[in-house]
């Protein structure tokens, strides 16, 4: 009776110790398309890019929290400019940098602009708000999506595009849930060991006394 009671808190404290690390972790999933010239096979040029990242919270300072973008992004791209990766691990300057053809040095940029960051609260879903070619530093870019004059590079094109998206929380699993699991285990051990040693003193303690 003793382990069953013993078994009911360690479950209820695993349970409450789930929420408490739930929800800091949300995963994005979306796309995101951006129209240029009239150029493309007699229509406007379209690049279009998927993506899927997870972000949490770090606190920078007492109350401010900024979202970071953990490892693992998966980016697809479609259209005349080719493939894009992110940008940075970091959510700078309230957007999301994705950049083509090897980097912001030689690489045309797509952002995303973002509405709460950094925050003075709790971890909560990053607010995406629009996307928008902002700068073109290859030859097709610029022929293809920026105003004339056609030249390169050219920043602060804020070409708009459009974008769909969709937020959920990643639930995780404490660590505390694992250690009072494993708490849980050895003490169910101990305490079905203890009856067979008793059983094993009391069987050699009559052997002593016969």
């Amino acid at each position: 009776m003793r382990v069953v009671r013993l078994l009911l808190v360690l479950g209820v404290l695993s349970v409450c110790a789930i929420p408490a690390m739930a929800d800091s972790i949300f995963n994005v999933t979306g796309t995101l398309t951006i129209a240029g010239n009239n150029v493309c096979g007699g229509g406007p040029c379209v690049e279009t890019l998927g993506f899927s990242f997870d972000v949490t919270w770090d606190e920078f300072a007492p109350g401010q929290f900024n979202p970071v973008i953990l490892p693992g992004t998966e980016v697809t791209s479609s259209g005349p400019l080719g493939s894009f990766a992110l940008g940075a691990g970091s959510v700078g300057n309230t957007f999301i940098q994705f950049f083509d053809n090897g980097g912001p040095i030689s690489g045309d940029e797509i952002d995303i602009d973002v509405a709460n960051a950094p925050v003075a609260s709790s971890p909560q879903p990053l607010q995406l708000l629009d996307s928008y070619l902002y700068s073109c530093l290859t030859t097709t870019c610029a022929t293809d999506f920026a105003s004339p004059p056609f030249e390169v590079p050219s920043y602060g094109i804020f070409l708009p595009g459009t974008i769909q998206f969709k937020e959920t929380a990643v639930a995780e699993t404490g660590t505390l849930s694992y250690l009072l699991l494993a708490l849980g285990l050895g003490l169910v051990g101990a305490f079905a060991r203890r009856p067979m040693r008793r059983g094993l003193r009391e069987g050699a303690q009559q052997a002593f006394r016969d």
